[in-house]
């Protein structure tokens, strides 16, 4: 499953399952304070966000590079948060992130969300 439709249809074990199974993967968010570390924080706190809202990516420009195992990406766009009341909020929203090669398919590493300031 992808990123997006995980993340989409608050599907947490689809969404960790995109996470490589180092205990130094990190997901830094855009709030102070949210810099969670191994598969135990980031599931609890996606636990949490994912208990009352979905999520996705509107991925405006995309840049992608890599060598033999390991890739870096810069997203921009804007994130769309669904409540499970259906409210839609978006915001402008830029993510980086590093991947890692596990056999065929690419896991996350590093993931570090933000929201523009003055955009």
């Amino acid at each position: 499953m992808m990123w997006n439709d995980a993340a989409k249809k608050s599907n947490l074990e689809d969404f960790m399952a995109l996470y490589d199974n180092s205990s130094s993967i990190v997901l830094v968010g855009s709030d102070k304070g949210e810099i969670f570390t191994g598969k135990e924080q980031i599931k609890e706190r996606l636990e949490g966000l994912f208990k009352n809202n979905s999520f996705q990516w509107e991925m405006n420009t995309i840049h992608i590079d890599h060598n033999e195992n390991t890739a870096w990406v810069i997203v921009d766009g804007a994130m769309v948060v669904t409540s499970k009341e259906g409210e839609v909020f978006k915001t402008p929203y830029r993510f980086t992130g590093v991947l890692v090669r596990n056999k065929k398919d690419w896991k996350w590493r590093l993931f570090n969300g933000s929201i523009p300031q003055g955009e």
